[in-house]
């Protein structure tokens, strides 16, 4: 998962849609660790959202088990209390 946060901040660093890298880290580690504050706006968060689904499926190297490892882990962290 750090490799491909890296992946994906530096993506948007170099031309992303209008996002901020940093936010798009912030935002991914308050998924990772419920202790991280964030302060971003609903149009950013889906920004970064729609940029991190479409990295995931966009991706070519990802195989069929590390694609169900990914949202396998997405779900759990999306199930966390």
């Amino acid at each position: 998962m750090i490799k491909f946060v890296a992946e994906l901040r530096a993506d948007l660093t170099n031309g992303g849609p209008g996002i901020n890298a940093e936010a798009a880290e912030t935002l991914i580690s308050s998924i990772l660790d419920p202790s991280v504050d964030y302060n971003i706006g609903q149009e950013m968060i889906g920004k970064i959202q729609a940029a991190t689904v479409y990295k995931v499926l966009t991706e070519e190297h990802i195989s069929d088990s590390d694609l169900d490892a990914f949202l396998t882990e997405a779900v759990e962290l999306a199930s966390r209390p």
